[in-house]
């Protein structure tokens, strides 16, 4: 078998190389939509809408200038939420207008004629994830709307409150991949943990992340750590992350005209690998 490989004299030039995609002439097309269901209630007569699919998309193009494959990979989005929007639903995934060979290649003809179906399908991605905050927490065993929030009376702060600004995470993905000729592959991402920020004063913050359990690899995710200080005109802050042994440090007037006025200091992993002091 032969094989073509493109050269690019510009390939490590200062400013990059252009694509190798040859000419294009394209013409993009797109469709969104969202499906709704409608509930009709008998006792005051009055249809209730309730949103199924938020914002389905469709995009895709057309290459005019090719001398084949002018027609790109479609991808479809979609999702919706779910608990008063504690859950979010994400679905994302992409086709091949074109047909496929038992070795994994492409073929010249259209998946109807090749594989006798529209479209290939070719990677998926479905996400699932959920925050509730301490606070949503709380209002929930008050018989609260969540929706609404609650908080206490001037006056009457509670340790709830301190931590009211933490939440639990859960976030759980599928990635989906169609390998033509070879295995299909699959990878699973199921996690939980919780962040949020502590105020220690009105110019003092405290925010600790990423603390949590990975249900695949069966292990505990370690936190992160940062502290924020307001210096009035001025802000300083830091973060270290234990795990890696990785840390920063800024000292940086506040966002506007002089914020270009900064001192960063910081340990990367790449840092830490090398032992860097």
């Amino acid at each position: 078998a032969k094989f073509r490989t493109i050269y690019n004299r510009y390939q490590d030039a200062i400013f990059g190389a252009p694509s190798n995609s040859g000419q294009q002439m394209a013409l993009n097309y797109g469709f969104t939509n969202l499906f709704e269901l409608k509930i009709f209630n008998r006792k005051d007569s009055v249809f209730r809408k309730v949103k199924l699919l938020e914002n389905v998309n469709v995009m895709g193009n057309y290459n005019f200038a090719a001398d084949s494959f002018r027609f790109g990979d479609i991808t479809m989005s979609t999702g919706t939420n779910f608990f008063k929007g504690l859950t979010t639903l994400s679905v994302n995934s992409l086709f091949s207008p074109y047909g496929k060979l038992k070795n994994g290649l492409r073929s010249r003809a259209f998946a109807t004629k090749e594989n006798g179906r529209l479209l290939n399908f070719l990677n998926a991605n479905i996400n699932v994830s959920s925050r509730i905050s301490i606070g949503q927490i709380r209002d929930l065993l008050k018989g609260k709307d969540i929706a609404q929030g609650g908080k206490t009376k001037a006056g009457e702060e509670t340790l709830a409150d301190l931590f009211e600004n933490f939440g639990l995470n859960h976030n759980f993905t599928v990635n989906f991949d169609r390998n033509f000729g070879g295995r299909d592959t699959v990878l699973i991402d199921n996690r939980i943990s919780t962040s949020g920020s502590i105020p220690l004063s009105k110019k003092w913050r405290l925010t600790i992340g990423n603390i949590g359990y990975d249900f695949v690899s069966k292990q505990l995710t370690y936190p992160d750590f940062s502290i924020y200080r307001d210096l009035h005109c001025w802000e300083m802050g830091g973060s270290f992350q234990p795990q890696r042994g990785t840390y920063s440090f800024f000292l940086r007037v506040k966002p506007g005209t002089l914020d270009f006025l900064k001192v960063p200091y910081n340990k990367t992993y790449g840092d830490s690998q090398f032992r860097r002091q």
